[in-house]
């Protein structure tokens, strides 16, 4: 559920990334040790866009797609 809700706050797609990313965001979700953060982040629509780094394992992953994604966007248009 976290993982599914991160992707979404950060404009990711868990479903249309590859499967070797999904399978490395799972297992640092797995892993994680900052759930309550991460809920908290989550829970708060207010807040801080980025400060996700501050507490996720999978931060610089998700900053990767989404960069990734972002050259998608630009290119398709």
């Amino acid at each position: 559920r976290l993982l599914s809700g991160m992707a979404r706050r950060l404009g990711l797609d868990t479903e249309a990334l590859d499967p070797r990313s999904r399978y490395v965001l799972e297992r640092g979700c797995a892993a994680c040790r900052s759930r309550r953060d991460c809920r908290h982040w989550l829970d708060d629509p207010a807040a801080d866009g980025v400060a996700y780094r501050r507490f996720c394992a999978n931060a610089e992953l998700f900053d990767t797609l989404r960069k990734r994604a972002a050259g998608k966007q630009t290119r398709a248009v």
